[in-house]
């Protein structure tokens, strides 16, 4: 079935995230994991009323992750302090440092 307009997918969406989030609470790993693709389902419905191809959307997902993830890395390397000196903050600023100099390669690309 299809549905008529896209509001109700996005209402479909939010029915479908609290269905797992009360999955989570019974602690049911077969219901969980059942909800959990639910909600992937819900949402490859919304992506294409977007005209969004999922797989290209995680994998690009995916690509950026790794980059800002090497970022990560490449910092914690040049401090030559281990992974568990440093708090979530810092970890966390090092990710947003890797998000800002992609948003300032892409407006010199531009």
């Amino acid at each position: 079935f299809e549905w008529e307009v896209t509001d109700q997918v996005w209402d479909k969406v939010q029915e479908e995230w609290q269905e797992l989030k009360e999955a989570l609470q019974e602690k049911n790993p077969v219901h969980i994991e059942e909800e959990a693709g639910d909600v992937l389902f819900v949402l490859v419905n919304l992506f294409r009323r977007y005209s969004i191809e999922p797989e290209c959307a995680l994998h690009r997902a995916n690509c950026k992750f790794r980059r800002r993830f090497a970022h990560v890395e490449d910092r914690v390397r040049q401090s030559g302090r281990p992974w568990d000196a440093f708090s979530l903050d810092e970890l966390d600023s090092f990710w947003q440092e890797a998000k800002q100099i992609e948003r300032q390669k892409e407006n010199t690309d531009s």
